[in-house]
C-alpha cells in the first residue's frame, strides 16, 4: 500500500498543512467486499502494472465458518497452528465455531495515523483513527521545528494488534528568529543631560515573499500517457530516466506535448472541470468543459490540484490583443486554456503540429468521425 507521499515533499514549513496519501493505492480506495468480507484494493505490482489485491480478514474467516455450520460440513483444519499462533480475535472466532454459538458481531478495519516527534523521548504528538474509505490524512505542522515520523496502520477488528502499512520521516523547518534592534541609552554629565545614544541601525522591513512560478518543463525525457479506469481516462506523465510517474489530471485523454514541451494539450472528457481526489473535489475549473484543453507544464511535474491549494481563478478573456476570447483558469502563474472553438465534446484525441501553430484532432460533430485541424490562434478557422 505504501510508501506514504507528502503533498509538500519531505521538508515542511512551520504551520504548513500537509496531506499524506498512500502511493500504492492506484485509485485511492480500500474497502471490504460486502459479500465475502475480503479486504480489496487496486495496487501496483512494483513494475508499473496494476493488480487486484484481496486480503483475508477476521470478517472473512467468521463468514466462512458460518457457511460450514450452515451446510453441516465436517469441520475445519488450521494449518501451521503452532508456527504462527492465531491472535486473540481469531481464537474467539474459532471457539465460537467449535461451540456452535451465535456468530460474533462484525466490525471493519480502520486506519490509524500516528505522528511521533523524534527526540530524546520520541513523544507521540498525534494518534487518530479514520474510517477505511478515507485513505488520506491532513496534518498541520507545529510552530516548532523538528523531525517527525508519520506511521499508518490498519486496525483490524477485535483485540488484534494493528497491521503496519507504511511510515515516513518528515522534517519541519525551525522558525526564523528575528534580530533584536539595539536600545538607545543616555547618561548625565556636568549637571546637564548629555545624550550618549548609539546611532540606530536601519533595519529593512521584510516584504512578503513573491510567489515563485514553477519552472517550465523542457525535458526530453517526459512521456505523457493515459489509463482507462473503466469509465474515464486519467492523464499521467512519466520520466523515462527515473521511472517515476505522476498523475496530472483525471477525465483527460489523447495527450500531446507542444514542441518545446512548455504546454500539454489533451481532450477533456465529461467531468474534467471537477477533479476528484480521495473521493472529494480537490480543484475545479468552472469555465473549462469537454473538448481540446491545454495546460502550462511545470518541472518537476505535479498534480494539477497541487499547483495551488486554494481555488483556481477562472475567467473568459482575450489572451492577446486581436485574438478571440478564451476560457483561462490560473493559479500561481500556471494556466489552463481552452479557446471557445476548442469546445468539441465528441473529440477523442489531439496532436500538436511541429510549429505549435495548429492542433489536429478527430471528432464527429455530425455523422462519423473525421480528422480536423484547428489553429491555436482562436481567430483562425477550422479545415478538414
Amino acid at each position: 500500500l505504501g510508501p506514504i507521499q507528502a503533498s509538500t515533499g519531505e521538508r515542511v514549513a512551520p504551520g504548513q498543512r500537509v496531506t499524506f496519501t498512500l502511493a500504492g493505492l492506484v485509485n485511492g480506495k480500500l474497502d471490504v467486499e460486502p459479500e465475502t468480507g475480503l479486504l480489496h484494493f487496486v495496487g501496483s505490482d512494483g513494475q508499473g502494472a496494476t493488480q487486484q489485491w484481496y486480503l483475508p480478514t477476521n470478517v472473512y474467516l467468521n463468514r466462512q465458518l458460518q457457511r460450514i455450520v450452515r451446510y453441516n460440513l465436517a469441520g475445519v483444519m488450521v494449518d501451521d497452528l503452532f508456527a504462527a499462533p492465531p491472535t486473540g480475535q481469531t481464537w474467539t472466532i474459532l471457539r465460537a465455531f467449535r461451540a456452535r454459538t451465535e456468530p460474533l458481531p462484525e466490525s471493519n478495519p480502520n486506519w490509524v495515523w500516528t505522528i511521533t516527534k523524534q527526540n530524546d523521548s520520541s513523544k507521540t504528538v498525534l494518534a487518530e483513527t479514520q474510517p477505511l474509505d478515507k485513505t488520506g490524512y491532513t496534518w498541520t505542522a507545529p510552530d516548532t521545528g523538528g523531525e517527525f515520523q508519520i506511521n499508518v496502520e490498519l486496525s483490524m477488528a477485535g483485540d488484534e494488534a494493528p497491521l503496519p502499512v507504511a511510515s515516513l520521516m518528515l522534517k519541519v523547518e525551525a522558525p526564523s528568529t528575528p534580530t533584536p534592534t539595539p536600545t538607545p541609552t543616555s547618561t548625565a554629565s556636568g549637571g546637564s543631560l548629555a545624550s550618549n545614544k548609539p546611532t540606530p541601525t536601519r533595519t529593512a522591513t521584510p516584504r512578503p515573499a513573491t510567489p515563485v512560478a514553477p519552472s517550465r518543463a523542457s525535458s526530453s525525457f517526459l512521456l505523457a500517457y493515459t489509463k482507462w479506469d473503466g469509465h474515464f481516462h486519467d492523464l499521467y506523465i512519466a520520466d523515462s530516466r527515473t521511472g517515476q510517474t505522476q498523475l496530472i489530471l483525471t477525465h483527460a485523454a489523447g495527450p500531446s506535448f507542444s514542441t518545446d514541451k512548455k504546454r500539454l494539450f489533451f481532450i477533456g472528457e465529461q467531468g474534467v472541470d471537477q477533479q476528484i481526489r480521495e473521493g472529494r473535489v480537490a480543484c475545479t475549473f468552472g469555465t473549462i468543459s469537454e473538448g481540446i484543453v491545454s495546460i502550462d507544464l511545470t518541472y518537476p511535474v505535479q498534480d494539477i490540484c497541487q499547483v495551488q491549494s486554494d481555488v483556481w481563478t477562472c475567467e473568459r478573456k482575450e489572451i492577446d490583443v486581436g485574438r478571440g476570447p478564451s476560457d483561462v483558469c490560473t493559479a500561481n502563474n500556471v494556466s489552463v486554456y481552452q479557446n471557445l472553438d476548442w469546445k468539441v465534446g465528441s473529440a477523442r484525441w489531439t496532436r500538436v503540429a511541429p510549429d505549435n501553430d495548429s492542433v489536429v484532432y478527430d471528432a464527429k460533430p455530425g455523422g462519423g468521425y473525421r480528422i480536423y485541424f484547428r489553429a491555436v490562434d482562436p481567430t483562425s478557422q477550422q479545415f478538414h
